[in-house]
């Protein structure tokens, strides 16, 4: 058994050609030549899938003349962006699996007992010609693997073109390292999935579903720069479970909203420790972060307007021919917005992003060093019950004067005051573990409130902006009959917010001064 260690890069055949004998990965192959071979590789499950629901992938090989067995068994792992599995490879002389050919262990047992009763069969193939590259980087020995080829299920193709970077010795960073090297000349996409992963959703014709912000773990002995570290990669994790979900899906929009939500909450933490954050990397993290959300922003907001505004009036006026022509002008731009995100998460620039991310919080370099009575230090070796107080604290204050001063005519006062109340709700999510029981459960209970109240406010300013650019793009589809529909029934949502605010407000405020 060994560990493996991989990035995944997927680039166009023309970058492929490129790379290959591009003069930065000859000098780190210090003349060492590309070995080509060609692979096929069929996947093994069982009827119900077993193996996938236990995170498992089985193949077997041809390569060289020989057929190789091997079995991928996940790790719990530290490094959020790279795959990292255990895999049992062994040479065998049958083209389906031979379980008894896998070390004795929790591992075999467990696909012993998974295959009892439920025969494996095989479900799809992956056809690749590899070009290997053993490069050197520092003290790490990395293996270059440029895969052309396919995944093949039944008469469904999907192309591969991608180039894998393994570890084989030394620190993970410095796949990060290359990877950030490599993105410096040409344009590629992060590939979170394994081509086991690809060939499942190939031959199930599945989609995924939407991935939902996940507990944090963490105790009086966490410092507040493992904490953030814990609550980025935890963010990440929501990202890019709804980024492969957002791919997969027929454009479910509740794959957008956790997908924006996992980049607010990155936002919020990065906010929120800023001050432990060095200055050139907190300036790009606020710049890229901003650029990701914007440019998901408006598919988030064609939906709620779609769902939420738009079609409860239509349910109400099923024969108002003018609200089915906005609708269908709606739809339209909903579409365009979807496509923009798309373009977004397929984008060279989104894939350095989280690269960089990766990078910082694996090599620790994120960390400012600050000068003080006791010379160098890391501020972010504080504990983070410590640091939680304070932060908490802060974020409270925030909330209670924007919340006294607000002006309920003015939509950025109350736009001001949400985004404080959003930031607060993720603090409470974030530093949990250091509030007393059921402390932590009450004020988000009261931000919750506070957010559902202000979020339907913000909801019907956002839609006044939306039906200007309908009418500017629709001029003659969109009349004004349905534009006096919709702001009248917004108007109408807009008092009742209004009204019930107040009350809101005056409940939340009690608990905030706790806080504060």
């Amino acid at each position: 058994m060994k560990e493996e260690i991989e990035l995944k890069l997927a680039l166009d055949p023309k970058s492929m050609k490129s790379m290959r004998s591009h003069p930065l990965l000859r000098t780190l192959a210090s003349g060492r030549r590309a070995r080509r071979q060609e692979l096929q590789s069929c996947y093994f499950d069982t009827p119900d899938r077993s193996l996938r629901r236990q995170g498992m992938a089985l193949r077997v090989r041809k390569k060289a003349g020989k057929l190789i067995q091997t079995l991928k068994a996940p790790l719990v792992s530290p490094h959020s962006g790279l795959q990292h599995v255990q895999e049992f490879e062994t040479e065998t002389l049958s083209e389906r699996p031979d379980l008894t050919l896998i070390p004795e262990g929790e591992v075999r047992d467990t696909l012993e007992e998974l295959t009892r009763e439920a025969p494996l069969e095989s479900l799809f193939e992956t056809r690749v010609v590899r070009h290997v590259l053993p490069v050197r980087l520092i003290e790490s020995e990395i293996e270059i693997a440029f895969d052309e080829g396919k995944v093949v299920a039944g008469e469904r193709a999907q192309a591969i073109c991608e180039i894998e970077l393994e570890l084989l010795s030394g620190s993970p960073q410095y796949l990060l390292q290359l990877a950030l090297a490599i993105g410096e000349q040409v344009p590629f996409v992060l590939e979170p999935r394994s081509k086991a992963a690809r060939g499942y959703l190939l031959a199930e014709q599945s989609v995924l579903t939407p991935v939902f912000a996940a507990d944090l773990a963490m105790s009086d002995e966490t410092s507040a720069g493992l904490a953030f570290e814990t609550i980025a990669r935890n963010c990440l994790k929501q990202v890019r479970g709804n980024e492969a979900a957002f791919h997969s899906s027929n454009r479910d929009p509740e794959v957008v909203h956790q997908l924006r939500v996992g980049v607010r909450r990155l936002r919020a933490a990065v906010s929120l420790f800023d001050a432990l954050i060095a200055e050139g990397v907190l300036v790009q993290l606020k710049e890229e972060l901003a650029w990701l959300q914007n440019t998901l922003g408006p598919a988030r907001d064609w939906d709620v307007f779609r769902d939420e505004t738009l079609a409860p009036i239509i349910h109400r006026m099923p024969e108002e021919a003018s609200l089915q022509r906005l609708g269908a002008a709606a739809e339209q731009l909903c579409v365009e917005a979807y496509d923009q995100a798309e373009e977004s998460l397929r984008s060279h620039r989104y894939a350095m992003l989280l690269l960089r991310l990766e990078y910082w919080l694996l090599s620790g370099s994120w960390r400012s060093l600050l000068e003080g009575s006791g010379g160098l230090g890391y501020p972010a070796d504080r504990k983070a019950s410590d640091f939680a107080k304070t932060g908490l604290a802060k974020r409270a204050r925030q909330v209670l004067k924007r919340g006294k001063a607000r002006d309920e005519a003015v939509e950025e006062s109350l736009h001001e005051l949400r985004i404080s109340g959003k930031k607060l709700r993720y603090a409470l999510e974030f530093f949990r573990a250091f509030m007393k029981k059921g402390e932590a459960k009450a004020a988000i209970g009261l931000t919750k409130e506070l957010q559902d109240c202000l979020g339907s406010l913000n909801d019907a300013a956002v839609s006044k902006a939306l039906l200007d650019n309908l009418a500017a793009r629709f001029p003659d589809e969109v009349d004004q009959r349905a534009l006096g529909i919709v702001l009248g029934w917004q108007a109408r949502r807009v008092e009742d917010d209004l009204s019930h605010l107040q009350s809101v407000w005056e409940h939340a405020k009690k608990g905030l001064k706790r806080l504060s």
